[in-house]
């Protein structure tokens, strides 16, 4: 049972948070075992962009094609050219 589902009649003394646990709490692992902590991968970078109609609705016929979400297909793509696995064409002009 977790501390916070615990009631008591009358108040507690010389108690500590360890013993009351009695090692059902996470937060307090039995002795001798070792607790590894873990970090998170970070979020996914969120962003907007602003398209033309045309260019918005030719992803998605891509992404349908695909079988994909189109914000995962724009998402891949732009990765792609990010990490130089696509290679863009400029017309200089």
């Amino acid at each position: 049972m977790h501390i916070a589902q615990m009631q008591y009649a009358r108040p507690l003394r010389n108690f500590s948070l360890r013993s009351i646990c009695q090692y059902e709490c996470p937060f307090h692992p039995a002795p001798g075992k070792v607790t590894r902590i873990v970090r998170k991968p970070p979020k996914p970078a969120r962003i907007n962009i602003r398209m033309g109609a045309e260019t918005l609705e030719g992803l998605k016929l891509r992404a349908a094609e695909a079988g994909l979400p189109y914000q995962t297909l724009a998402a891949s793509e732009l990765h792609m050219v990010a990490t130089s696995k696509l290679k863009l064409d400029f017309v200089k002009g």
